[in-house]
């Protein structure tokens, strides 16, 4: 009888420690995901900033060039002209970031 008791003894252990094995596996695979994750939303992260910088270059780049060829500057040197911009630019970084 005591034989019997020992052996379900170790039979649980065995059990236990199989158990822990996978769990241990488990999360061995789910972190290795995590980092996976990460790295990926890492450079998507780059590449909207990129994104965000050429298309804020464009909008400049095209506001200037409309400008020059229209010959008015007064636009172009105005406080509204810059507050819109700033405006579209915080907008558009904050919508990449959140």
């Amino acid at each position: 009888m005591e034989n019997k008791v020992l052996q379900d003894h170790e039979k649980r252990i065995r059990k236990l420690e199989e158990s822990d094995l996978q769990q241990r596996i488990q999360l061995s695979n789910i972190e290795k995901s995590q980092s996976e994750i990460k790295a990926m939303i890492s450079e998507t992260s780059k590449e909207q900033q990129k994104t965000l910088n050429e298309f804020t270059l464009k909008i400049l780049s095209t506001f200037t060039d409309k400008n020059k060829k229209d010959g008015d500057l007064k636009f172009y040197n105005t406080k509204q002209f810059w507050a819109i911009a700033a405006s579209i630019v915080t907008a558009v970084i904050a919508f990449f970031n959140k």
